[in-house]
């Protein structure tokens, strides 16, 4: 791949030492790397000089324009874009590609998997990848917040209704995997709000405590709430174009790892 690029863009503009390359060409930078064993990586971003200051004003306005309301009281941040992490264990790095992006900062989740030490093996451990992401994203001029301790509802509402998504580190059990497939098919048969909380309350009355086994560690990202049903929506990167799903507050704290994390440009 190297060969080929330097046949059609010439020499790279900034030699590396392991034989890859960076080259400018047309207004953009293309970018190669390869981690043997775990990735062949080729990144293409745009050579734009914006004013930092304005470009954060026009992206939170834009945030807060992605939220949206519905008739039945769920209120979701849209247009993230949407990353597939594909059979390795880079749901971390998955997830802060969404989020970057989300805010115009460029992510690949390759990267952030080789500046974080992810492995198919190893997966994710998040302060590694906040040490690997936060360079770019302060370049960028917006920040990490982490919000300690056990998830809340006021936290999370108060970041939905700003457009941001939150990190979520929790564990994807099978039995919270089926119980939320399942769950889907009849919320989204639901006439109301009314009929659909009604239901969803008597489910809860027998439902067991969800398992929170540490092998099933993964990361996703919150991506709404309703407060007439205390859900919260949260979106995967194990599936392709895989729409958001929905389960309650107290689910969420029975599989939850501490702490949330958040991307801001506020």
């Amino acid at each position: 791949m190297r060969a080929a690029l330097t046949e059609f863009l010439g020499k790279p503009s900034k030699p590396r030492e392991d034989g890859l390359g960076e080259w400018i060409w047309n207004g953009h930078r293309f970018y190669l790397r390869v981690e043997p064993g775990e990735f062949v990586s080729l990144a293409v971003e745009p050579l734009r000089k914006v004013s930092r200051t304005a470009s954060l004003a026009l992206i939170r306005k834009r945030t807060q324009a992605n939220v949206s309301r519905k008739k039945n009281g769920d209120v979701m941040v849209e247009n993230i874009p949407v990353v597939y992490q594909g059979p390795k264990r880079y749901c971390g790095p998955a997830v802060f590609e969404r989020c970057m992006r989300y805010l115009e900062i460029p992510a690949d989740m390759y990267e952030l998997a080789a500046g974080s030490g992810t492995t198919v093996d190893r997966g994710t451990m998040i302060d590694d990848l906040l040490d690997a992401a936060r360079p770019e994203i302060r370049k960028h001029g917006a920040s990490i917040k982490i919000i300690h301790g056990q998830p809340n509802w006021e936290d999370i509402e108060r970041t939905i209704n700003l457009g941001l998504p939150l990190v979520w580190a929790m564990h994807a059990t099978p039995e919270y995997r089926q119980r939320v497939r399942s769950r889907m098919a009849h919320r989204v048969q639901a006439e109301s709000v009314d009929e659909w909380k009604a239901a969803l309350d008597q489910e809860l009355k027998t439902a067991e405590k969800l398992p929170d086994t540490e092998s099933f560690r993964h990361v996703m990202l919150i991506v709404g709430y309703n407060r007439q049903t205390r859900e919260i929506a949260v979106s995967d990167t194990t599936r392709r174009g895989a729409k958001p799903v929905w389960l309650t507050l107290r689910e969420m704290l029975e599989i939850t790892q501490p702490g949330l994390t958040v991307i801001s440009p506020f």
